[in-house]
């Protein structure tokens, strides 16, 4: 019996005329995310971590019969959006491996933010074998 009476309620706000005809709210100027909370300012150590893990099959693939060892360091702009803007390479053992991984460092997806930022990756390389 309470089930229909739930029905009911909804069907009569769902098909409500005042309901269906009035506008949306107005924007703040506070920027919200889908969850309801505040967003971020600006992207933080754990959507660094979270977003590089998502593509670190696609970092490691750039070592697959190498036999360079050293440092590749590597810096993101990422954009509001969440999308990473660009990669400058800072260090590398060789110029192959510092490009491979900074395409791969490319196609990481960030959570919006309200102002996007910056982050430096420094990646140990090994040789790993085919």
């Amino acid at each position: 019996m309470i089930r229909i009476a739930c029905i009911a309620a909804l069907v009569l706000v769902a098909s409500s005329p005042a309901w269906a005809d009035s506008a949306p709210p107005e924007r703040s100027a506070k920027v919200y995310s889908a969850k309801g909370r505040a967003m971020p300012k600006q992207i933080d150590r754990n959507m660094i971590m979270w977003s590089v893990a998502r593509v670190s099959s696609k970092i490691r693939g750039c070592t697959t019969g190498l036999s360079f060892t050293g440092i590749v360091k590597l810096n993101a702009v990422v954009a509001r959006d969440g999308t990473v803007t660009s990669v400058t390479v800072e260090k590398t053992p060789h110029e192959y491996l510092g490009t491979c991984m900074s395409d791969a460092l490319k196609t990481a997806v960030f959570p919006k933010t309200a102002q996007g930022g910056t982050f430096t990756r420094t990646i140990s390389v090994s040789p790993n074998p085919v």
